[in-house]
């Protein structure tokens, strides 16, 4: 895993932040994994962690094959720029990227990030999250938005979003959610 090493581990992940982004460190770190054969490698994310677009970008602007499956936490940016902030990098990068939504990890973590919403509020938030993304990836005609959390005025969906629907995977509460949302 590039990026974090979760409360509680052992050295098991790694963490790139010591002070700093070592990018020598996470140049090879990421061309070790491509050249032991490795197809992603996860790109994590804390509250404490290095932010995981402008790793992906690094790390694979430095290898040729090697994916990324990026963690990213639904309501700290706006679904519609995530939207064309994956699909931009999935472009620049050949379809090397792919994301992990998580809708949040304990409270004490949201809160180091300002999220202050309980349990079932982020997952509830996740799903519209979820149904913008999609939308800003399929939609056939320019769209208006008014939900519980986010409202927005006449967007068009992004033609290098498409290909990406099958590389969204999303941590939800309810698994029928996660069929339903097409992820």
């Amino acid at each position: 895993m590039i990026g974090v090493k979760p409360e509680g581990a052992d050295g098991a992940a790694v963490h790139v932040i010591g002070g700093a982004v070592d990018t020598q460190w996470l140049r090879a770190f990421a061309q070790a994994h491509e050249k032991a054969g490795f197809d992603r490698v996860l790109v994590g994310y804390t509250s404490t962690s290095a932010e995981g677009f402008a790793v992906t970008g690094y790390a694979a602007a430095h290898t040729e094959r090697l994916s990324y499956l990026i963690a990213h936490r639904p309501g700290f940016v706006a679904p519609t720029l995530a939207a064309r902030a994956v699909a931009t990098l999935d472009h620049v990068t050949n379809g090397r990227v792919a994301v992990h939504i998580i809708t949040g990890g304990s409270d004490a973590e949201q809160t180091r990030d300002g999220d202050w919403l309980d349990h079932d509020t982020r997952y509830r938030r996740t799903d519209e999250y979820l149904d913008v993304l999609r939308r800003m990836w399929t939609a056939p005609e320019p769209f208006d938005h008014a939900g519980e959390f986010y409202r927005f005025a006449v967007n068009d969906a992004l033609e290098y979003g498409r290909e990406l629907i099958p590389r969204v995977r999303a941590e939800v509460a309810r698994r029928d959610r996660a069929a339903m949302v097409g992820v």
